[in-house]
């Protein structure tokens, strides 16, 4: 059963930054694997963004704690989900 609860709130959590975040895709200038594929950074801007960092943010604390996700070499601010958790 934890297992089920686990992946669920893993999923719930992606959800939430897929959704919520705002996307930032590779240039593709660049053949440095760290740089490939989607960023995702903090929702700003007006009131709705606002509402949605709120969502953004739990997402990204307990996926970080999971260890399923990673921090820009050089843009802390920005995120990348992993596909498996640290073990």
């Amino acid at each position: 059963m934890l297992d089920l609860q686990r992946e669920l709130a893993d999923d719930v959590a992606r959800a939430d930054v897929e959704s919520f975040g705002r996307g930032h895709r590779g240039n593709g200038k660049t053949d440095i694997e760290q740089w490939k594929g989607t960023w995702y950074s903090r929702p700003a801007g007006d009131a709705e963004a606002d509402k949605d960092a709120e969502w953004y943010d739990r997402a990204v604390r307990y996926l970080g704690l999971r260890g399923l996700l990673e921090r820009h070499p050089h843009n802390p601010n920005l995120i990348r989900l992993k596909k498996e958790a640290i073990q």
